[in-house]
């Protein structure tokens, strides 16, 4: 790492204050260098174009998705679904096969909890809020699969945080935006940390 980390750090904080506060002109601003300082901060990006993609396609999702519009909003989740696609393909290549089974594992109770919510509940969850759970599960899946407990922890954290959006969206919980900012911004760090402990 190196020191753009604080430039991250330092951004982090105003934009979960922000959150929390609904300072909205600080929270905008600070949320769309988020992504750009935290992957600069590890040197190794620069060398996958696949991180670099990760980066951009996230940092694009950040600045739409803070729309009330429903055509940037669905750029931004497009551009959000796109990163994720890039950042699957790059974490299969790094997983380890002895421990997909819990990377599996991981995956098959992230969409039971959420069977739960559905069918005992009664909670209102449709098929494409559903089908974007198990999406982003997938991420979750394959970093339990790289045998690295830190990059685990990063991808339950990236699913909770989808999770959180998808219930406040749905009206199935009040919006805590500050908490959906707090693990999103946490389970990229665990995640980029943990690649460059295994690389």
């Amino acid at each position: 790492m190196n020191n753009l980390i604080i430039v991250f750090a330092c951004f982090s904080v105003f934009n979960i204050i922000a959150s929390y506060k609904h300072i909205r002109a600080l929270e905008i601003t600070s949320k769309l260098f988020l992504m750009p300082t935290l992957f600069l901060s590890f040197p190794f990006v620069l060398d996958s174009p696949l991180l670099i993609t990760v980066c951009i396609l996230y940092t694009i999702g950040d600045a739409l998705l803070l729309s009330s519009k429903i055509v940037p909003f669905v750029i931004g989740a497009t551009a959000f679904a796109a990163g994720h696609g890039a950042y699957y393909i790059y974490l299969a290549r790094i997983i380890n096969l002895a421990y997909l089974p819990f990377g599996l594992l991981a995956l098959l109770l992230f969409i039971a909890y959420y069977a739960k919510e559905i069918f005992v509940k009664h909670e209102l969850l449709n098929f494409a809020e559903l089908a974007y759970i198990v999406f982003i599960s997938t991420l979750m899946c394959l970093a339990f699969s790289t045998g690295s407990s830190i990059m685990a922890f990063g991808g339950f954290l990236f699913a909770f945080s989808d999770m959180l959006i998808v219930k406040a969206r749905n009206g199935v919980m009040k919006s805590k935006d500050w908490l959906v900012m707090f693990t999103y911004i946490l389970a990229n760090f665990l995640l980029l940390y943990g690649i460059k402990i295994i690389r």
